[in-house]
C-alpha cells in the first residue's frame, strides 16, 4: 500500500494491492491501511511526505500523467488546505491529494478500480442542499476512521451550531470549539468514537471536513 523506472510509471492491476511508487528523493512514502474506500471504491494508498512545496509535488505528477492542457484524462480540483489531482486511465482512477505542511507537503497517492455499484446512505448528518464532494473510509489497527467532505450555502456559523446541536443532542460531549472569522474547528467525544470537524468559507462556500474515528 507502480512501478517508477527513470521517472516513467504504471499502476498495479488491483486496486485492493495499492499503487507501488518509487519516489525521487525529496518524496517519502509509506503504506497507508490497505482496507480503505474512497466514494465507494476500493482504494490502495501511500501517505506522501515531500521536502518540496504542494505545487512541485503536483508539478512531478502532471509530468508523469501527462496531465498537460487539453488532457481530458486529468482533472483538478482544489479543497483548501487540499489540492488533487487525478487521472483516469480506462477503469483505474489514479489521484495525488496534497497540501502544504511547514517548508515542504504532505498527502496520498492512491489507485482505485471504477465499478458500477448501488448509491450508499452517508448515514453522516448534513444540512439540506449540502452535497459530498469526497468520502472516505478505512480501516486498519482496530480503529475505523471516515473523512467526508462536504459542501453548502450555509454560513459557517450556521453549520457550527447545526453539528454542536447535532452532536450534543446524541449524547456528544464537546471538547474544542475554535471560533476564527472564516472557520471553525469543533471536537467532540462519545466512549471509543471521536468527531473532529473543520468549517470554512471558501470561494463562495462553505465547505465542512468531518473526520470519524470508532
Amino acid at each position: 500500500m507502480l512501478f517508477i523506472c527513470l521517472f516513467s510509471c504504471f499502476w498495479s492491476t488491483a486496486a485492493a494491492q495499492g499503487p507501488r511508487f518509487s519516489p525521487p528523493g525529496w518524496i517519502e512514502v509509506s503504506e497507508v491501511s490497505g482496507n480503505m474506500a474512497i466514494a465507494g471504491l476500493p482504494t490502495g494508498a501511500l501517505h506522501l511526505v515531500s521536502s518540496r512545496p504542494a505545487a512541485a509535488v503536483l508539478d512531478h505528477f502532471r509530468s508523469l500523467w501527462n496531465c498537460g492542457a487539453g488532457e481530458k484524462r486529468c482533472r483538478e480540483a482544489e479543497m483548501p488546505p487540499w489540492s488533487v489531482l487525478s487521472r483516469l486511465e480506462g477503469k483505474k482512477l489514479e489521484y495525488v491529494q496534497i497540501r502544504d505542511l511547514g517548508a515542504g507537503a504532505t498527502g496520498y497517492l492512491g489507485l482505485s478500480e471504477i465499478k458500477r455499484q448501488k448509491a450508499r446512505q452517508t448515514n453522516v448528518p448534513m444540512m439540506q442542499g449540502s452535497r459530498v464532494v469526497n468520502d472516505m473510509v478505512s480501516s486498519d489497527l482496530g480503529k475505523k476512521g471516515r473523512v467526508m467532505l462536504l459542501s453548502n450555502t450555509y454560513s459557517v456559523a450556521s453549520n457550527g451550531t447545526f453539528y454542536t446541536d447535532y452532536f450534543i443532542g446524541r449524547g456528544w460531549q464537546r471538547v474544542t470549539e475554535d471560533n476564527r472569522i472564516e472557520s471553525q474547528v469543533l471536537i467532540f467525544h462519545k466512549g471509543s468514537e471521536e468527531a473532529h470537524l473543520v468549517i470554512s468559507r471558501q470561494q463562495g462556500a462553505t465547505q465542512v471536513v468531518i473526520n470519524m474515528v470508532q
